[in-house]
């Protein structure tokens, strides 16, 4: 009605997306309309009549309605949930931070709307090539693989954290990087406990190891000097002497070996097959006891620039599992030789470490580089070939391991390929 006298008072009426419920089909149902009344003049000028345009925009006004709906419930599900989202673009500059991630770097809604936070400056100079590497995947595919990074938060502390990013097509055809990122500093904290209990683990088995090596060279030395005390200037006196003095060089030499288990700071270049008879040397006495053959074919080859002290751990963790796996007797064989990657083509070095033990199923096989898996019961931890992959893949390196059971074939082979500049490239 007042819509009406305004027209007849010569105005014009327009309402966008107005609810006017009608009936249709018997029922009153909402529908929105966009409309317009127009007043119509007769020749003399007076308002003669109404014209209407309308038109049922019911459809729209619901699709927008539930757009603004999902909008709403995605921006609540962003800005309280506790995996970080990010805006970006591919020139460093982030324009949007949900609230986790603004706590966790210590910034405002502000700083990020004015621009004043860039991905590129807060990211540690390390993750420089891994963020290359996805900004070449993202305008490839349009997505990037997920990657461990990190970021500096305000205060300098460094987070630890999971990206995986996509890129999106703004309104106006530009394009924006959307990243989501888990905070992963707890789980690389939980991972070097972990880490630092294997090594303790380690340490306690080389000590048994080194406690047996040393006792019988002690054992020998103890009877030399006794002999030597009651025949001091006797015909044999010197002979007990060289003998005492041999014994005490193989000490010497086991507690050198046991000195280097320890983590270098800076790599150096090293011969494996020294490596491999220093961690033989800890050993031997477990192979006597054990009745086990070893069977050395070490090729001559370039020294491999490496954390030796890693490698050493590497070495004694599959010599370890090989005893295990040969209680009864039973050979162990140790090869190098030079060779290239099967797939990249890098030359380097393959090292095989194999038994004649009770072999595995294939279904341990497949677990066997998962964290606390073991077969080894009170005696096993479940971390050593977790640990052992971790460091070859520090180096660069790979492993293959393959295995059979049953009669008359049985044992475990296990092939390292090492390249020579291992320490150089991450």
């Amino acid at each position: 009605g007042p819509q009406i006298e305004a027209v007849q008072s010569g105005e014009t009426i327009f309402q966008r997306d107005a609810l006017v419920p009608i009936y249709r089909d018997g029922v009153l149902t909402d529908v929105y309309w966009t409309y317009s009344y127009s007043p119509v003049r007769d020749a003399e000028g007076r308002v003669a009549g109404v014209l209407v345009v309308c038109s049922d925009t019911t459809d729209e006004v619901v699709s927008s309605s539930r757009l603004r709906s999902t909008e709403e419930r995605f921006r609540h599900l962003f800005e309280n949930s506790s995996i970080g989202f990010v805006l970006a673009d591919l020139e460093g500059t982030i324009t949007y931070l949900n609230s986790f991630m603004l706590n966790l770097l210590g910034y405002t809604a502000g700083e990020v709307a004015a621009g004043k936070v860039r991905w590129t400056e807060i990211t540690p100079p390390e993750y420089a090539e891994a963020d290359a590497r996805a900004v070449e995947q993202l305008l490839a595919t349009g997505r990037a693989e997920p990657y461990e990074k990190a970021y500096v938060a305000r205060n300098g502390r460094r987070i630890s954290l999971l990206l995986s990013a996509t890129m999106l097509q703004k309104a106006d055809g530009t394009q924006e990087v959307a990243g989501l990122f888990t905070e992963i500093s707890d789980l690389r904290r939980a991972e070097n406990a972990l880490r630092h209990s294997e090594k303790l683990a380690a340490v306690g088995r080389l000590a048994s190891s080194v406690a047996h090596e040393i006792n019988n060279p002690l054992e020998a030395m103890t009877n030399c000097l006794y002999l030597l005390s009651t025949d001091l200037h006797g015909p044999d006196a010197p002979a007990y002497l060289a003998l005492a003095q041999e014994e005490l060089n193989r000490v010497a030499a086991i507690t050198t070996q046991t000195l280097r288990f320890h983590r270098q700071s800076h790599p150096r270049e090293v011969r494996f097959p020294d490596l491999l008879n220093g961690v033989l040397t800890t050993f031997q006495g477990r192979f006597f006891s054990a009745k086990i053959e070893v069977c050395q074919r070490m090729r001559e080859a370039p020294p491999v620039l490496c954390y030796d002290g890693d490698v050493r751990q590497v070495l004694a963790n599959l010599l370890s599992n090989a005893l295990d796996a040969s209680r009864n007797g039973g050979k162990l064989y140790l090869r190098s030789q030079l060779g290239t990657h099967w797939r990249t083509g890098r030359p380097g070095l393959h090292i095989t470490v194999a038994d004649t033990g009770h072999g595995m199923s294939p279904e341990v096989r497949a677990r066997i580089f998962e964290s606390f898996f073991t077969t080894k019961d009170a005696t096993g931890t479940g971390l050593g070939l977790w640990i052992t992959c971790e460091i070859l893949n520090r180096h660069g390196a790979s492993i293959r391991v393959r295995s059979r059971q049953g009669e008359p074939l049985h044992g475990t082979v296990v092939s390292v390929w090492f390249p020579f500049d291992a320490a150089r490239r991450p």
